[in-house]
């Protein structure tokens, strides 16, 4: 019970008590209690109305806190994800420009690659042409002349494997009818070292030259 309602109660029993004492009629003191008790009630529910109400604003202020605070994380969340969204577009972005760089210098790369491989053949075609058109330092240009004698000459240094000297082999080109010098014939001897080979034979004054037929070793 609250101090008003203990207060009202002490008055309406002090009233009572005075109108006890008092002669008046029985129904006036009934009323003045019953009109104390009703004003007790009604102050005891405005008080219980005013705790609400109070006890509303508490939960209505509280709402709107929360309310605040979702609505204060919502945009720094939005934010949040609008930077992150950024970031991913600029690094993207970046991505694909470096893409395109590379590819670019792929290109490049292999145009550089097929420009050296057609020089390189180019010039490959022209040293295997300039290689056709010059002979090898091992063929030998001879005229049929040449030839005729070297077959010959070849013919008689088979049958003898020691050798013979070049006047030997002079003397038997003239009797074959082939007229020729000495000289002619080392000449041609020299010329063809795959075929014919020099050999020293003796000692001092008779040290004596020989040429032999190797073409067959």
């Amino acid at each position: 019970m609250s101090e008003q309602e203990e207060f009202l109660k002490d008055r309406v029993e002090d009233e009572m008590e005075m109108s006890d004492d008092e002669t008046g009629p029985v129904s006036k003191k009934q009323k003045v209690m019953q009109d104390a008790i009703n004003y007790a009630k009604e102050q005891a529910e405005l008080n219980s109305v005013r705790e609400e109400n109070d006890e509303l604003k508490c939960q209505l202020e509280a709402y709107k806190n929360e309310v605040d605070l979702l609505k204060q994380e919502q945009t720094n969340s939005s934010e949040d994800v609008d930077r992150t969204v950024k970031t991913l577009q600029q690094a993207l972005q970046g991505m694909q420009q470096q893409l395109v760089s590379t590819k670019q210098e792929l290109k490049q790369c292999q145009l550089k690659e097929e420009t050296r491989d057609k020089e390189k053949a180019v010039e490959d075609k022209k040293s295997q042409d300039r290689s056709d058109c010059v002979p090898s330092s091992s063929s030998v240009i001879m005229s049929e002349h040449e030839a005729r004698l070297i077959g010959l000459i070849s013919t008689f240094l088979h049958v003898h494997p020691f050798g013979a000297s070049v006047d030997y082999i002079w003397s038997f080109l003239q009797r074959c009818n082939v007229t020729i010098r000495s000289s002619e014939i080392e000449d041609i001897l020299e010329k063809l070292p795959s075929v014919f080979k020099q050999d020293h034979h003796g000692v001092g004054a008779s040290l004596e030259k020989r040429w032999t037929f190797i073409g067959f070793d």
